[in-house]
């Protein structure tokens, strides 16, 4: 009987570590220690001045810099981007934490003209990012396609 204010002080003083352990994990969530983190260093990817009869073939490395798996649902053209951007090669396998993957997307610009920038979104299961965009911004110089030669007409014998 005389240690059961040490045993009362014991029991107590565990369920307060427990109480203040979840209400820490509760209040740490969000802030990306728990969960996975997408990040790319480069969200828009500045090409310059190109021709539109060029295609460009461009890299973003994308990041796990969060505590879980990275899960890709998918990689697609923003509205608007259509034709101008295809993507040519991404894995949707899902990144490890502290892991890099590499996305690989052509620009095609065959239809554009002046300062253009056309975006593709990243789709995954980050909480506060799920939908991550990246762009790419270019001056495109219109280069006329070649004129083809008129044709010759024989004239017509009677």
């Amino acid at each position: 009987m005389k240690n059961f204010p040490f045993i009362l002080f014991c029991l107590s003083f565990l369920t307060f570590c427990a109480v203040c352990g979840y209400c820490l994990l509760l209040l740490l969530f969000p802030f990306g220690l728990f969960h996975p983190v997408i990040a790319c260093d480069t969200k828009v990817l500045e090409l310059g001045t190109i021709n539109n009869d060029t295609d460009v073939d461009c890299r973003f490395e994308i990041k796990n810099v969060g505590n879980s798996e990275l899960h890709f649902h998918e990689v697609v053209p923003a509205c608007g981007s259509g034709n101008e951007i295809r993507i040519i090669d991404v894995s949707l396998e899902p990144l490890l934490p502290g892991g890099k993957r590499e996305i690989k997307v052509r620009f095609r610009p065959f239809s554009l003209r002046d300062n253009v920038l056309k975006k593709f979104v990243i789709l995954s299961n980050d909480p506060k990012t799920p939908r991550l965009i990246l762009s790419i911004s270019a001056t495109v110089y219109y280069v006329p396609p070649p004129q083809l030669p008129a044709p010759l007409l024989a004239p017509i014998v009677p």
